[in-house]
């Protein structure tokens, strides 16, 4: 039954406990972005889990219901089972802080970030054991900082999932949002992850949310000088910025003339010897719309 599988779940807790214990660089910002990342799937599992339910009822009662003795116990859905929650709990850490490193786009922020869909499940680990790659080129030595780092990411989970397994069964059987797992495990005192609380975004960053952290650059033909923000201002028409994360107004610059088509018909795949094709061009100078300003700062 459900107290079984806790037991069973506990167990293996138990059995990662040093994790915790061990001095990994950067911790503070690490362990938030792997609290943040955690919750994120966590909540993503359970939202995909289907509608079945488990019938916990084991016996018979004298009172009758349509016709039958009305049986003891209850029904409950499964997504919100105890069983349910340690299934999603026993796949995190091996299955889902594999694709994804770190970033610190926002200065003072470590998150983490997806890699790109050729580099999930440990794709690339299997490459370089295989001797794709030789030990001294640069590919091989990036990738091996980046496996460095998801160690450390991995035992931030395992610490993570044993501190707040019952507090996230709570959760899960309540039903609470993300927003509500972020602010129960992510936050609320000195010693969580993140901190005692959000504090607001810094001029040139956003979150659609609440205008605090997590927060994200605003993309290039927007700007935003105000802190603690939930969007980004855009440029006037035909200006851009050089860069996400612009700051003021004056960051807003006149765009780059439009590259001539060299020839018609038929586009080719490679681009003028010596620059970007002219898709490249129109896609890095084209300012964004509020919307798409509001796309980046969403999570």
């Amino acid at each position: 039954g459900e107290g079984d599988a806790k037991k069973k779940g506990k167990g293996k807790g138990k059995k990662k406990g040093n994790a915790a214990s061990e001095n990994v660089g950067g911790a503070d910002q690490l362990r938030c972005g792997v609290c943040l990342v955690s919750v994120s799937e966590l909540r993503k599992e359970m939202d995909e889990t289907d509608g079945d339910s488990i019938d916990l009822r084991w016996g018979l009662t004298a009172e009758v219901e349509d016709g039958r003795p009305k049986r003891i116990g209850k029904v409950i859905p499964y997504q919100r089972s105890e069983l349910r929650s340690i299934e999603v709990m026993e796949t995190l850490c091996e299955g889902v802080m594999q694709n994804y490193t770190t970033t610190e786009e926002v200065p003072g922020e470590v998150r983490l970030k997806l890699l790109p869909k050729k580099e999930r499940g440990g794709n690339m680990k299997k490459m370089m054991n295989s001797g794709m790659f030789s030990p001294d080129s640069p590919i091989y030595q990036r990738e091996e900082k980046k496996q460095a780092i998801q160690s450390k990411q991995h035992k931030h989970c395992e610490a993570f999932l044993e501190e707040n397994e019952d507090r996230i069964v709570s959760l899960i059987k309540a039903g609470k949002t993300r927003r509500e797992f972020e602010e129960a495990l992510c936050y609320g005192s000195t010693a969580a992850p993140c901190g005692q609380q959000r504090v607001p975004c810094k001029p040139g960053a956003v979150n659609k949310a609440s205008g605090t952290t997590p927060c994200f650059l605003c993309p290039a033909g927007t700007y935003q000088d105000e802190e603690g923000q939930q969007t980004c201002k855009a440029c006037p028409p035909d200006l851009t910025t050089p860069g996400k994360g612009a700051t003021d107004a004056t960051a807003c610059v006149q765009k780059p003339p439009p590259k001539e088509e060299k020839s018609e018909g038929k586009e080719t795949d490679q681009a003028p010897s010596g620059g970007a094709d002219d898709s490249d061009s129109k896609q890095q100078t084209q300012p964004s719309e509020g919307t798409d300003a509001e796309k980046k700062a969403e999570l």
